[in-house]
């Protein structure tokens, strides 16, 4: 009796343990089923609430106030005052339905709207037909919120080949950028928001006074961050540590 009531015990305990253990791979799993790149944003601060319209696809192409162009099939939006780059989640208050948006452009609110949305945005709500529905509005939390905000461009393929400000050839397979003040040999976190993606540039050259962009990308670094080579990006930059890679700069007299 007591030989078959141990037998039943280390079968539960048995039972008991692989569970646990099967129980452990699935967490494992599921946690790591966040696409490379990418990380989580959690809602900060109060929450606005409002009427959200969004953009005809007609709208394809326009130049917005942060200087990137509209696309449709991304998920951004115009707002009044939130700083451009901003990730806010939009939640329709009738159904639920939610969005994450990057703030691209501004727009003046009237009639209790407060954000005009992209067509992608829209439809994640399912808004399309109705074209005017009550949301909540709640800043997201950054991955780091000590950057800089801006655009950025990429360097055209014509200058491969040629020389840099630092001194050196450019090359447009490697991971190096322009910035219009940071010392050469900085290396930067360059983090697409819209996307989510992001990569670490060196820098090796100075962009124009008149550039609009805070970082101009070599098409390497482009490819990294899924941008076309002739498009642009709101992006956050994190300054890293200077590289050890030493950058000779030829002094003339």
């Amino acid at each position: 009796m007591r030989l078959r009531r141990s037998s039943v015990y280390l079968g539960v305990l048995k039972s008991f343990i692989f569970g646990g253990v099967l129980f452990a791979i699935f967490s494992l799993l599921t946690s790591s089923a966040q696409l490379p790149g990418q990380v989580s944003l959690l809602p900060v601060g109060p929450v606005h609430s409002g009427i959200a319209t969004h953009t005809p696809l007609s709208a394809k192409g326009a130049n917005t106030a942060s200087g990137a162009k509209h696309d449709p099939a991304q998920l951004t939006a115009a707002h009044a005052t939130f700083p451009m780059g901003t990730r806010l989640e939009v939640k329709r208050t009738d159904t639920g339905a939610k969005t994450q948006i990057l703030v691209e452009d501004r727009m003046t609110p009237h009639a209790g709207r407060i954000i005009n949305l992209s067509h992608a945005a829209a439809k994640q709500l399912d808004m399309l037909e109705l074209g005017t529905v009550n949301v909540e509005v709640r800043k997201l939390t950054e991955p780091f919120t000590d950057g800089l905000n801006g655009t950025a461009a990429v360097i055209a393929s014509r200058f491969h080949g040629r020389k840099t400000a630092s001194g050196e050839v450019y090359d447009e397979t490697q991971q190096t950028a322009a910035h219009r003040t940071l010392p050469f040999g900085t290396e930067v976190k360059v983090y697409v928001r819209s996307t989510q993606q992001k990569t670490i540039v060196r820098i090796n050259d100075r962009t124009a006074k008149s550039s609009k962009s805070i970082i101009n990308l070599s098409a390497a670094a482009a490819r990294q961050l899924g941008l076309p080579l002739n498009g642009t990006a709101i992006v956050l930059l994190e300054v890293r540590q200077p590289s050890r890679k030493v950058v000779h700069v030829q002094m003339r007299y």
